[in-house]
């Protein structure tokens, strides 16, 4: 974890951490500066910051490499990274985790979280780390596993990291793009042709994993649509009546983009759970209204059932759907008052075991697919669901 030392605005002025020995076998031990009437010798970098309200924010830069004792030769030497200042390097602390991604082009990604959040999980996960608990910083020479389900927060990374995720090979984006005439389908539509691309798996054999596979292809089929289509406008320019540079259409339309991506990653969760309920005849209302007119995501059996006092509430059941939790999980605290404990449907691997502890304590039960499981530490998972544990309840009301 980061020390006071390696913060600017901490006690510290140096903008500089401290090479460990993994990271001196990636770079090597070829200095790389900018010096004043040479080449810019630098790294590129690119920043990466998370923020209170889950949104990924990036920053490229520069950053050094440099051996701080190479002008004295009766010392071993020390390497050091020299960060830019920036917005995201001015938000590190003392204690916080850094992450070293080395893209394939050299590039550098330099991560900077909150240690033992659920930021950090997501990036272990997502990254394959194993053990982050004890290092100043992890560094990460290998490929994102972007073939793994994926969450808008995982795309935002990999997006603000300059990778592409995995396209399915039989998905012709371009034939999609003229069916649905250059715009986005409906959610449940575009829900429906994912699994349609998949015609051997059936959730009854194993939901966990049918589960994960509809996500999955829903993504991948989906960053593919959108590349085609928002690649066509982008080519079209943003340009005002007068030729001139449209700044306001371009944030509008880059905004919609960011919020198309929000919105459709739960509903195609929401989607694909229905089709697994209706697989097991198991009755339910989605987004169902309760008593403070707010939208439990499904409600068992009935909206009607939940609105008859005379029905038993120990045979309710409440099941909200988040590709991730972070923060929001508490929402569900506010829904279906007859309801105790809810349930949570979740695709967020590795989350920390404080906020689980807490969800815990607070009534909440978590279902995740049996695959991200393992991503848990072992006093967790004894409380986690699976999605084939969770309808097994819900079939026995």
């Amino acid at each position: 974890m980061l020390a006071v030392v390696d913060c600017v605005g901490h006690g510290s002025n140096q903008h500089e951490v401290t090479a460990t020995g993994d990271l001196f076998e990636m770079l090597g031990d070829q200095p790389r500066k900018l010096v004043r009437g040479s080449s810019d010798e630098r790294f590129d970098a690119i920043y990466v910051h998370v923020t209170e309200t889950d949104d990924v924010i990036a920053d490229t830069g520069k950053l050094s490499w440099y051996d701080s004792r190479a002008n004295q030769p009766h010392r071993g030497p020390e390497w050091r990274l020299y960060y830019q200042a920036n917005d995201i390097t001015r938000a590190m602390k003392p204690g916080d985790q850094l992450f070293i991604v080395v893209l394939p082009d050299r590039t550098i990604g330099f991560l900077a979280c909150d240690r033992d959040s659920s930021f950090q999980g997501l990036v272990e996960a997502i990254f394959r780390v194993q053990h982050s608990k004890s290092e100043q910083m992890v560094i990460i020479p290998v490929s994102p596993d972007t073939s793994s389900p994926a969450d808008y927060f995982t795309f935002q990374l990999l997006d603000a990291l300059g990778i592409e995720p995995d396209i399915p090979p039989d998905f012709d984006a371009a034939s999609v793009v003229a069916q649905f005439k250059g715009t986005f389908p409906p959610t449940a539509t575009f829900s429906t042709l994912a699994r349609e691309t998949l015609p051997g798996l059936d959730p009854r054999d194993d939901p966990d994993k049918v589960l994960l596979a509809w996500i999955d292809r829903e993504e991948a089929m989906f960053r593919a649509l959108e590349r085609g289509i928002v690649g066509d406008r982008l080519m079209l320019g943003f340009l005002d009546s007068r030729g001139e540079p449209d700044v306001d259409a371009f944030l509008k339309f880059s905004l919609s983009v960011q919020n198309r991506r929000k919105s459709r990653a739960g509903h195609a969760l929401m989607n694909h759970f229905s089709k697994i309920l209706r697989a097991f005849e198991i009755p339910f209302t989605p987004e169902a209204t309760t008593e403070k007119k707010g939208a439990a995501d499904f409600l068992f059996p009935s909206e009607a059932a939940y609105a008859d006092p005379g029905f038993p509430s120990a045979n309710l059941r409440m099941v909200a759907a988040k590709t991730s939790c972070k923060d929001r999980w508490r929402q569900v605290l506010a829904e279906a008052d007859r309801i105790k404990p809810k349930h949570l449907l979740t695709l967020q691997p590795k989350i920390s075991l404080a906020q689980t502890t807490e969800m815990t304590d607070q009534g909440i039960i978590l279902t995740l697919p049996s695959p991200i499981h393992s991503s848990f530490q072992d006093d967790q998972r004894a409380s986690l669901l699976t999605v084939a544990d969770l309808l097994q309840e819900l079939a026995s009301l």
